[in-house]
C-alpha cells in the first residue's frame, strides 16, 4: 500500500501530466466533488505546476465533511496510482493565487456520447471506447449515427465524433 496522502486544510493538487488523470478527476467528478482546473502555472511547496493543474478545495462548495474528502483523495490516489500535493494555503510561493476565481474554472462531470455505425471507424470507435470506458472508468453511451435525429443529446455535455464519414446523419442529425 502506498504512502496515504497529506491532510490538507486548503486544497489538494494534482498536475494535468499523468496518463491516469482523467481517471481520477472522473472519480472525484463522479463522487460529486467540486474540481476546478488552472489555466496558469504557479509554485507552491516548492513544486511549479503547469497549466491544467487540478486542485480539489478542502471546504470551498464541497457538500462533503473536510474528513470524507481526505478518505476519497486517498482512496482515489490508491486506486489510480496518482500522488495529490495537500497545502494549507492559497498563496503561493510564485503565480496564480489558489482563490483567484479569473484562473481556475469548474469541471463538470462529462456525460459522453460516442457516435458509432455508419461511416465512423470502427478501429478508432473501439479505441475510443476501450481508454475511456475501460482504462479511466468513463463510461459512455455508444450512440449509432442512424439515431442521432431521434436522440435526446440534451443529457449529454461531450460528442464524440471519431474519424469517419457523417453524411449520413443528415439535417435531422445536425440541427
Amino acid at each position: 500500500d502506498s504512502e496515504p496522502t497529506y491532510i490538507a486544510s486548503y486544497a489538494y493538487l494534482l498536475g494535468p501530466d499523468d496518463y491516469y488523470s482523467p481517471k481520477a478527476i472522473y472519480q472525484l467528478l463522479d463522487a460529486g466533488v467540486n474540481v476546478k482546473v488552472s489555466d496558469k502555472s504557479f509554485t507552491i511547496k516548492g513544486k511549479t505546476f503547469a497549466p491544467g493543474t487540478i486542485m480539489v478545495p478542502v471546504e470551498n462548495n464541497q457538500t462533503i465533511s473536510p474528513a470524507d474528502l481526505h478518505r476519497l483523495v486517498d482512496n482515489v490516489s490508491d486506486d489510480t496510482g496518482l500522488r495529490f500535493t495537500g497545502v494549507n494555503t492559497g498563496s503561493p510561493e510564485q503565480g496564480l493565487m489558489l482563490g483567484s476565481r479569473s484562473a481556475w474554472k469548474t469541471l463538470r462531470k462529462p456525460e459522453i456520447a460516442l457516435l458509432v455505425e455508419g461511416g465512423a471507424s470502427s478501429l478508432e470507435v473501439a479505441d475510443t471506447w476501450h481508454l475511456l470506458d475501460q482504462r479511466f472508468g468513463i463510461p459512455i453511451t455508444k450512440l449509432p449515427q442512424s439515431r442521432v435525429g431521434r436522440a435526446d443529446l440534451s443529457r449529454y455535455n461531450t460528442i464524440i465524433m471519431v474519424d469517419g464519414w457523417y453524411s449520413d446523419l443528415g439535417s435531422a442529425g445536425t440541427t
